[in-house]
């Protein structure tokens, strides 16, 4: 989450946080009242302690002793904050009358204005036996509307720390996974690329001194930029064309290779390593020097979309095992690095192999 919006949601859910007590305050519901004289110092002393027990709870207490199974710690350290927050604001500031809503009805009535200037009878500083009921249900009431507000701050700081976490937990298992994943695709490649220069080598061709550059290029791809979970498309294009150009180094007269590449600019990115199995495959089942073949690879970029379609006969045979292991690699990978955000269609029969895949690129 940006900094800002994060900021922006804090304020507004502490703003809503603090009009709370206009609902539960037992007189008129207006906040002038709520918070005047000394009990308003009260309620703004509390405020303010629970505005930061929420963020030392979100992350010191609960990463600590929650998250480290030291419930009873938690408990007790709960418990202070508990008594510090909701009892001494109230000792250490002198308190208001209990109903400020009933002693504004009684100085408004006109039997206390008559009689304000008459001395007092002797009596009115003694506590009225009727009064103590009244006294011990308002702060019954204070101390139940305190109290779920303590537990409201204290419920809502460890529920969206355990929430924060899991999304950790479920980042850091992506990554392991991709990283697990883009490491079993960078053997196959390295074991293709060597055959198809061994070919040229037994064939003491021209074209092996190029090929060795091309490699040369692709690993250097490989080992410096691949490693990135996000590369210039145009790097990833550049190696598959270098790819291709070595695998039509060896083509046989009677493969037909079709290729059409777009040119993408530097500004598209790309997860690496997503196309390239595709396109073993379609030269691993689509080369048979005895058999007339076509490979057809074509890939094109419109706006944000990237359309790849990848086509060739079956004219030869190979472990499909390993091949079934490669596809699922790249499935996983798409599903974790573009949720909602491509589509994987493949169709195949007993002659030909054909792969649609498109992506929505960030």
């Amino acid at each position: 989450m940006n900094r800002i919006p994060q900021i922006i949601l804090h304020v507004a859910g502490w703003a809503i946080f603090i009009t709370l007590p206009i609902l539960f305050f037992p007189g008129p519901k207006d906040v002038l009242i709520l918070f005047q004289g000394s009990r308003g110092l009260i309620e703004i002393i509390r405020y303010a302690l629970l505005i930061g027990y929420f963020y030392f709870n979100y992350h010191l207490l609960v990463p600590r002793y929650y998250f480290g199974k030291k419930y009873w710690q938690l408990v007790v350290l709960t418990t202070g904050m508990y008594f510090l927050i909701v009892i001494l604001p109230g000792m250490i500031t002198p308190a208001a009358p209990i109903n400020p809503a009933r002693q504004m009805s009684m100085r408004e009535s006109p039997a206390f204005n008559n009689n304000l200037n008459s001395p007092p009878p002797p009596d009115i500083n003694m506590p009225r036996p009727f009064d103590e009921p009244e006294i011990l249900r308002e702060i019954s009431f204070r101390l139940g509307r305190q109290t779920l507000l303590f537990t409201l701050v204290f419920l809502f700081s460890l529920m969206l720390r355990i929430n924060t976490r899991l999304r950790e937990t479920e980042t850091a298992r992506q990554k392991a996974e991709v990283a697990y994943l883009h490491a079993q695709i960078n053997p196959h490649f390295l074991f293709n690329t060597l055959n198809s220069i061994y070919s040229l080598a037994l064939q003491k061709a021209d074209s092996t001194a190029q090929a060795v550059v091309k490699l040369s290029n692709m690993m250097r791809y490989v080992l410096t930029d691949t490693v990135h979970e996000r590369v210039s498309l145009a790097k990833e294009i550049e190696y598959l064309n270098n790819y291709i150009e070595l695998q039509r180094l060896r083509l046989p007269a009677s493969v037909n290779l079709i290729v059409t590449i777009d040119q993408p600019s530097m500004e598209e990115k790309i997860a690496p390593m997503l196309i390239i199995p595709f396109i073993e495959n379609a030269f691993k089942y689509g080369v048979n020097p005895e058999q007339p073949s076509e490979i057809n690879i074509e890939i094109k970029l419109e706006y944000q979309l990237l359309f790849c379609t990848i086509k060739n006969q079956k004219v030869s045979t190979g472990n499909n095992e390993k091949t079934q292991v490669g596809i699922k690699n790249v499935q996983q990978r798409l599903h974790l690095m573009y949720p909602q955000k491509h589509t994987l269609n493949i169709k195949q029969s007993e002659w030909d192999f054909t792969v649609y895949l498109s992506i929505i690129l960030q």
